[in-house]
């Protein structure tokens, strides 16, 4: 966990975030990661290293965002890891789970990831669970299938593919809305 702690490190201080928000995640994550080594553990209280994607249809301009039952918010697919130490393959892991999709891939098509957004928000304490970070790595991806989208998690209400020119009228968090003006400029 060290070393993929310390490589994280590395990414993070070579990253350029775009806005104060932001740059308080980076700075953030990189302190909790420095002082918990078992950051990547889902039983770290401080809190946890999480990924996350938001998938395109760059032939039709959109991108897919899942309706999440507990929250009430639109968001893009992410969650913890299952013993993944790359943030990149605990968003790929759980792109495939949330969409049913099987042939997803990392944007830009340049043979690896490319983090495009750190997002470290508080989850509120929750019966056994006391309050703690999740600090998101995000991850742009497409696929050639849009038409295969399933949603299979009891978490999301539902998948819904919007063209960017919807995402105005849906209720969204800011940081949502910064990954997904991101996506936008990278298409």
């Amino acid at each position: 966990m060290q070393q993929a702690s310390q490589a994280l490190l590395h990414t993070l201080n070579e990253y350029i975030w775009e806005d104060e928000a932001e740059g308080a995640s980076v700075i953030l994550t990189k302190q909790l990661l420095l002082t918990y080594p078992d950051i990547w553990l889902r039983s770290c209280g401080a809190g946890h290293i999480t990924g996350s994607g938001l998938v395109v249809d760059s032939v039709n301009k959109q991108i897919l965002l899942l309706h999440h039952r507990k929250l009430n918010l639109w968001l893009q697919m992410g969650g913890h890891g299952e013993g993944e130490l790359e943030p990149s393959l605990i968003a790929l892991r759980e792109v495939i789970e949330e969409s049913g999709l099987t042939d997803v891939s990392y944007f830009p098509d340049c043979g690896y990831p490319t983090l495009i957004d750190v997002d470290a928000h508080r989850i509120p304490a929750r019966r056994d669970e006391p309050e703690h970070y999740h600090l998101d790595f995000r991850y742009l991806f497409y696929t050639r299938t849009p038409e295969k989208v399933q949603c299979l998690k009891v978490e999301a209400n539902e998948l819904r593919w919007y063209s960017f020119a919807e995402i105005p009228t849906l209720p969204l968090k800011a940081a949502t809305l910064r990954l997904i003006h991101k996506a936008e400029k990278l298409l």
